[in-house]
């Protein structure tokens, strides 16, 4: 060994005590490349190589930790350590059946070796759990495979006795409890849904858990609830969509037996079961007939339709027409002199009935939607000015009395009383 490799496995050998383990490989790496070079001391190689493997470890390196225990094994084959590097190395790569027969080699070599004995225990615990998982594997494989045959025998066991019930009706029997048995027995049910749960409610009266029999399949329901001593109801849902098993239950009442299925999806159904759908799609639907456009407004009756809107325009303008007419008689006017002023009648009947000109209505608008400002100051504005002065401002028709102003062309004359 020469000065130069010795200081080197020293300072590694002291990185390692300090935890400094990536500068601690450093220097054993530079050790065995000057070893290799200068030296063939087949004894310093085996501990360098040994150290070096200690020192992966540490930092996680557990192929090349490994590679470094095998080099050493090959210089030293009687050496535990080695066989316990190895263990170490192919335990944490999770090779444990390899790592349980390093131990076993080491231990042969020194049989009392604490590390190797716990290491051992460690590599055998790992190999049962993995040989369990791979158990229990096969057996939920087996477990599904039973279910699905279980389901299987139900579902022929429902069809059986649906054939069966329906044949015995045809049948004559001679004993009416012969009669009683053959035929199924027949409960009311019903169901309802949510986004998250469907539910299934059969009516049969007291009932406890022993009676029923409930499997709940991915995409099916089998039913069988004991009735008496020779019958059972049995019934098989095909359902809608897909369901939780795992997360599905049953509570008996005393009136019913409900079954609470989970959904998979959080949807709605259309119907229970999938052959209800399939049923529904296949009904034609009736050819389309052309609807006449009738006015919203008509009122459907057994009689004639009855124009509303109509009705109340000729309200208002009876309304208007009985109005004026009052005004007229407080003014002193006969019932001839108003009948024979019947133009300005016809004009307020024409205007309401047929909604009056553009400006008109919009008129109407502001008075009907104004304040009491507002409308004050319209009707002191049209009466004082004669009808020729139309104001909304009551600031200013409020202070004096409104004038009449005459359109171009024509001048203000006031009527002779």
């Amino acid at each position: 060994m020469t000065n130069q490799t010795s200081s080197l496995l020293s300072n590694a050998n002291s990185l390692m005590v300090d935890e400094e383990y990536e500068e601690a490989l450093e220097e054993y790496n530079l050790a065995l490349e000057s070893e290799q070079k200068k030296s063939s001391d087949s004894e310093l190689l085996f501990n360098i190589f040994l150290k070096r493997s200690a020192c992966h470890l540490k930092i996680g390196n557990y192929i090349e930790s490994l590679s470094d225990a095998n080099s050493a094994l090959k210089i030293k084959e009687d050496s535990y350590i080695g066989y316990l590097r190895k263990g170490i190395s192919l335990f944490e790569l999770e090779e444990f059946k390899s790592a349980e027969r390093a131990f076993e080699k080491g231990l042969e070599i020194k049989k009392n070796h604490k590390q190797l004995k716990r290491w051992l225990r460690k590599a055998k615990l790992e190999i049962e759990i993995e040989e369990g998982d791979e158990s229990n594997e096969k057996e939920k494989e087996k477990e599904k495979e039973e279910e699905k045959e279980k389901v299987k025998e139900k579902k022929q066991k429902a069809l059986e006795i649906e054939k069966k019930g329906s044949s015995s009706e045809t049948e004559e029997s001679s004993k009416k409890e012969t009669q009683t048995e053959e035929k199924k027995p027949t409960f009311r049910r019903d169901w309802f849904q949510n986004r998250e749960f469907v539910s299934v409610t059969i009516f049969i009266k007291g009932r406890t858990r022993e009676d029923c029999e409930i499997d709940f399949a991915k995409n099916d329901l089998s039913i069988s609830i004991k009735i008496d001593k020779d019958r059972d109801y049995v019934l098989y849902l095909d359902l809608y969509s897909e369901i939780v098993p795992s997360e599905c239950k049953f509570i008996v009442n005393k009136s019913n037996v409900e079954i609470k299925c989970k959904k998979k999806e959080s949807t709605r159904w259309k119907s229970l079961e999938r052959k209800e759908e399939l049923e529904t799609n296949k009904i034609t639907k009736p050819p389309k007939t052309e609807k006449k456009q009738t006015n919203l407004n008509l009122y459907p009756s057994s009689k004639s339709p009855k124009d509303w809107d109509k009705l109340v325009r000729e309200s208002v303008v009876k309304e208007k027409k009985e109005k004026l007419i009052k005004e007229k008689l407080k003014e002193g006017k006969s019932v001839e002199e108003i009948k024979s002023d019947d133009e300005e009648l016809k004009y307020h009947s024409d205007s309401d009935s047929d909604g009056g000109d553009p400006m008109t209505k919009f008129l109407r608008k502001i008075y009907s939607g104004g304040n009491v400002d507002i409308k004050r100051a319209m009707e002191k504005s049209f009466s004082e000015s004669g009808g020729t002065v139309l104001s909304t401002n009551w600031n200013e028709v409020g202070k004096k009395k409104v004038e009449g102003k005459a359109p171009d062309g024509m001048v203000m004359k006031q009527w002779e009383k």
